[in-house]
């Protein structure tokens, strides 16, 4: 059975880190506070024995088992560092956190019901946010190179494409990671979302769910770029405190 645990508060205030949840002004659990951590990801150094086992679960361990040799290392990465954010975040160690994971879905915790949870990685970090309060959806994205940034530009744009060719390939990866943190947010597919882009850009998103708001996301790692998309759940605010 699902149990509503109380959350942690930090009464000493500070900034959004790896390590330390992120206070809540008034002095209360979570309430209108959506919380971000950010980890690093290393692979290379994550896949041991040693490191692996006690952040894994059975259902990890199941779903590495199924896959290519070449993918374990960051599929194992990703796991963990979730949990480290998770267990950051929640004030608990990252081997208690229980994560459900559910394809084309958002992770769930199962014993704090109330809280929503988007994340998103690349391959050097991993970022997760939680709320109370506010539906989220967040998205990370390295800076594409040139070629990838063109690619990219065609599938966010569309028929826009002629007054937006000077775009750089840094606001290219700003672009989508809007939508995609759309996507998560509305729990549309990103076919949908970009499709919606096309017709009419960000303002086509904003008008499709006109309760939402979007905050950039500072990223604490070098060439990449985030977005936090918010609405309010049901007796929620106005605006959450990002």
């Amino acid at each position: 059975m699902d149990v509503a645990h109380p959350l942690p508060t930090d009464p000493s205030g500070g900034a959004v880190t790896a390590d330390r949840a992120v206070p809540n002004a008034s002095g209360q659990p979570f309430g209108r506070r959506v919380r971000v951590a950010h980890i690093p990801l290393h692979p290379a150094t994550e896949t041991g024995p040693a490191r692996r086992e006690p952040l894994l679960d059975h259902t990890d361990r199941a779903a590495l088992a199924r896959l290519a040799p070449h993918a374990r290392g960051q599929f194992t990465a990703r796991r963990i560092a979730l949990r480290r954010a998770l267990g950051s975040l929640l004030g608990r160690p990252p081997q208690q956190v229980r994560v459900v994971h559910r394809p084309g879905h958002p992770p769930r915790l199962p014993e704090y019901p109330q809280l929503v949870v988007s994340a998103s990685a690349t391959f050097v970090l991993l970022s997760a946010a939680v709320s109370e309060e506010w539906d989220i959806g967040l998205d990370i994205e390295a800076v594409p190179g040139t070629a990838a940034a063109r690619h990219l530009l065609r599938m966010t744009h569309g028929h826009f494409l002629d007054s937006t060719q000077s775009l750089s390939p840094r606001q290219v990866c700003r672009t989508w990671s809007s939508i995609e943190a759309w996507s998560k947010l509305t729990d549309t597919g990103l076919p949908g979302a970009l499709a919606l882009h096309r017709s009419g850009g960000l303002s086509a998103l904003r008008t499709a769910r006109s309760d939402a708001v979007m905050f950039p996301l500072h990223v604490p790692v070098p060439d990449h770029e985030g977005a936090l998309w918010c609405a309010p759940r049901a007796q929620a605010g106005t605006r959450p405190d990002a």
